[in-house]
Formats: C-alpha cells, sequence, structure tokens
C-alpha cells in the first residue's frame, strides 16, 4: 500500500510537497522491506529507483536554489546507485538495464546542474558523460 501512494504522489509532480510526500511514502516502504525481508534485492530496486526519481525531480522544482537542487541530485545519486548495486545482485536483467538508464539520466541532470553553477569547464564534463 505504501509503494502504491507514493507512486500516486510522485505521478502528481504538480508541486515539491507532492514529491516530498511520494519520497516519504517510499522511505517508509524501504523500512518495511528491511524489517520484513532485508536480503531480497530484487524487491529493493523499485523502491530505490522510486526514490531516485523523486529526488531527480525535486533537482527540477522551481523556486529552490541551485544549491538545493544539487542537494537532491546527490541524493538521487545515492538512491540510484542502490538500485543499481541491487538490480546488479538480484541478476534481473530488465531491472539492470533500467537502473543503468537511469544512471544515464543522473549524469545528464549532474552536468546541466554543474554548468548553470558554472563549476567546471565544458571538456570535463563531456569526460564525466564518457562522450
Amino acid at each position: 500500500m505504501t509503494m502504491n501512494q507514493g507512486i500516486y504522489f510522485l505521478n502528481l509532480r504538480s508541486k515539491s510537497q507532492d514529491l516530498e510526500t511520494a519520497r516519504q511514502y517510499f522511505l517508509q516502504a524501504r523500512d518495511i522491506l528491511e524489517s520484513v525481508n532485508p536480503s531480497d534485492s530484487a524487491a529493493f530496486v523499485p523502491v530505490y529507483y522510486r526514490l531516485a526519481n523523486a529526488e531527480l525531480d525535486m533537482s527540477f522544482c522551481k523556486g529552490l536554489s541551485l544549491v538545493e537542487k544539487e542537494l537532491h541530485l546527490q541524493k538521487a545519486e545515492e538512491y540510484g546507485g542502490i538500485a543499481l548495486e541491487k538490480a546488479i545482485q538480484s541478476s534481473n536483467a530488465e531491472n539492470l538495464v533500467k537502473m543503468k538508464l537511469e544512471k544515464a539520466f543522473l549524469k545528464a541532470r549532474r552536468a546541466e546542474i554543474e554548468a548553470k553553477m558554472g563549476s567546471e569547464n565544458w571538456q570535463a564534463r563531456l569526460a564525466k558523460l564518457n562522450v
């Protein structure tokens, strides 16, 4: 139920509060899953994937400073990394492809935020994207 509630609010995406609510439901789902079946890597992939999506979407919210957006992106990268680890552990090819694609989205968003912050030159950003 908690996962479905989180998906509902993530799909709304009408304001940052919906994304925050979605994130809280996904964190609750993760906590429940950890208490019930902490060794089922495949079950964790969708939870961490959704957490990464909520944080990534929050990094686009208007009204946030670039620093706040970057903090949400950091959390998205953290959750995405955990989801990728769990996908590898579960040996599920579909989950692995999904998480590799998510990692590419996160890299692109990282390049965008860094460009806006002016923290790196274009050569270095392209190198990070493996272009």
